[in-house]
């Protein structure tokens, strides 16, 4: 079976991250803010839950030290990562802008399993952050409109600003997937985090 294949990690019935249906079909920029409450309640009661079985998976100790525990997800996520069922090739996204034709490549793509198992274990480093910094919260981005996470549950405060952990985790998987970043990746930023929460803790 593809998805048991390589590592001795079997990803199958590995549960996808699926919010509520009428949500997940819905532009987010549209979103009400009953409809943000929602989604962020949803996302709180399915967190820990959802941290610990990436855990599991991956054969970490979430109780462990953080970096340790973020390095030691680097090796398996980069294998499992270009898994026929948790990436797919890239395709090319052809628009025209003033006349002209332009072909982007998009790189390779996460699965809905794919996306799942980045989201989960940016879950599980927000649990590390919370633990490591007291003073962060979750709490809904409700402005500016323009913010790539608007209306999105999102660790606050970094200083001035906030962070997604599960949109972050998920582009760190499609950095390691298509070679851009090493598998420490995880490790590397939870450091990183750690600082700036830090900073603002004081």
């Amino acid at each position: 079976h593809p998805l048991s294949m390589g590592t001795d990690i079997d990803l199958t019935g590995y549960p996808l991250f699926a919010p509520p249906a009428d949500l997940a079909e819905k532009p987010r920029a549209t979103w009400s803010p009953g409809d943000a409450r929602r989604y962020f309640d949803w996302l709180m009661s399915v967190k820990d839950e959802r941290a610990d079985q990436v855990a599991r998976v991956l054969g970490l100790d979430p109780g462990g030290q953080a970096e340790d525990v973020l390095l030691a997800a680097g090796e398996p996520m980069a294998e499992l990562l270009p898994r026929e069922g948790v990436s797919t090739e890239g395709r090319t996204v052809r628009t025209v802008l003033r006349g002209h034709d332009i072909e982007t490549d998009t790189g390779p793509l996460l699965t809905t399993l794919g996306y799942a198992l980045a989201a989960d274990l940016g879950l599980l480093m927000a649990r590390f952050l919370e633990r490591a910094c007291p003073d962060l919260e979750w709490a809904v981005v409700d402005r500016p409109k323009s913010d790539v996470d608007y209306r999105l549950p999102a660790l606050q405060p970094f200083g001035p600003v906030h962070t997604d952990p599960i949109r972050i985790s998920v582009n760190l998987a499609l950095g390691v997937l298509d070679g851009q970043r090493p598998p420490s990746a995880w490790r590397d930023v939870y450091l990183l985090w750690r600082e700036d929460c830090g900073a603002a803790s004081r």
